[in-house]
């Protein structure tokens, strides 16, 4: 579909594309290692789709312009961590360019949808200036995000841990759970991208919260080969956001339809990445965290 009107990254005039704001290659994911080869987004559970949110937003030349960034990221990055986590994965100057325009996406989408209403005053100015110096980063206007740094977090399952009250289903988002998100708080705003196992946190309002080993750089660099320092708040963030995802049940009738879609091929189940992250999480709670939850009884 193309509507004639302002591209929202280059503001030249022109028809404009369906773009999505997580790219299509991560849904393409989520499908090829599904359990049953379909996808359910937690808004809506009881319903099946194909694709991620797509919005006329972009341009024919600015959409090739990030698909040249997500195609390397897709094959060079994304890929190669699912199938081989925790492998060191060396990265050039395009990362940082699909990381920007991931969190221009973002930012730009929840605006145009709420206007940043959750945000104060100075948060608004500081995302305004954030989608100023990203745009022009992503358009070879400016060297650098500027303080508006970008921290891309690679996830692995976790085998133990020693928190308190971690959801039991922590595995299953960090390694396959797909959303957007704006964080704040009174000293803290960030645009959140989970897609699939990894996790980008774009900063508007920088902090001294303590950030190691998660920053992308301008030119050249290596995930995965150090220790990660990550702030506090930050687990507890995705915590909140696992125990919201988990929260949504899905209908007695959309649950009989997945177990009989499993069922159906039980290789793909077995084989599936859905499977291994049910796995990471039953060894970590017991079988107790892959059951149905009973729905409670109303009493009058």
């Amino acid at each position: 579909m193309l509507t004639s009107t302002i591209c929202a990254l280059c503001l030249s005039a022109a028809p404009l594309k369906e773009s999505h704001i997580i790219p299509a290659f991560v849904f393409r994911w989520l499908r090829d290692t599904s359990a049953t080869g379909h996808v359910r987004f937690a808004e809506t559970p009881n319903k099946r789709v194909q694709d991620g949110l797509k919005v006329p937003l972009l341009c024919g030349e600015c959409e090739q312009r990030l698909g040249v960034w997500e195609k390397l990221f897709s094959e060079q990055v994304f890929l190669p961590w699912y199938e081989r986590s925790g492998q060191p994965i060396r990265y050039g100057d395009w990362l940082l360019k699909f990381c920007v325009s991931l969190s221009w996406r973002v930012l730009r989408h929840v605006k145009d949808q709420n206007g940043l209403v959750h945000f104060s005053d100075p948060q608004k100015v500081l995302s305004e200036a954030a989608l100023t110096r990203w745009a022009s980063f992503i358009l070879d206007k400016a060297p650098h995000p500027g303080p508006f740094e970008q921290h891309l977090i690679p996830m692995d399952a976790i085998h133990s841990h020693t928190f308190e009250e971690v959801p039991q289903n922590i595995n299953r988002y960090m390694l396959r759970a797909v959303e957007l998100d704006l964080p704040h708080g009174s000293d803290a705003a960030f645009t959140y991208a989970k897609i699939g196992p990894f996790a980008l946190f774009g900063i508007l309002q920088p902090t001294v919260m303590k950030w190691e080993g998660t920053k992308i750089h301008v030119r050249k660099g290596i995930l995965g080969s150090r220790r990660y320092v990550l702030p506090a708040e930050l687990f507890n963030y995705i915590k909140d956001r696992a125990q919201r995802y988990g929260s949504i049940l899905m209908s007695e009738r959309q649950l009989d339809k997945i177990d009989a879609d499993a069922m159906r091929n039980i290789e793909r189940f077995r084989g599936s990445g859905t499977f291994a992250a049910m796995n990471h999480d039953v060894r970590l709670f017991g079988d107790t965290s892959v059951l149905r939850q009973s729905k409670p009884t109303r009493t009058n």
